[in-house]
């Protein structure tokens, strides 16, 4: 997962970094970039993972045969 987020981040960073603008948009973009994740991530705080459930019969999904 961390690896995805590096790639986005270098991503999005790249064109900004070679377009040759100013710091301050990079460092926004950053900033804003951590605010969504900090966001995101809060959401994700207190929930529990969906209980896993069986095949409908109450046995496995073993073919018959």
């Amino acid at each position: 997962m961390q690896g995805s987020m590096m790639r986005v981040a270098a991503a999005v960073a790249a064109p900004l970094m070679v377009s040759g603008c100013q710091h301050a948009v990079v460092g926004n973009s950053i900033v804003l970039g951590m605010a969504l994740c900090l966001f995101f991530g809060t959401l994700q705080l207190g929930r529990r993972p969906a209980p896993v459930r069986d095949d409908a019969r109450g046995g496995s999904a073993q073919p018959r045969g």
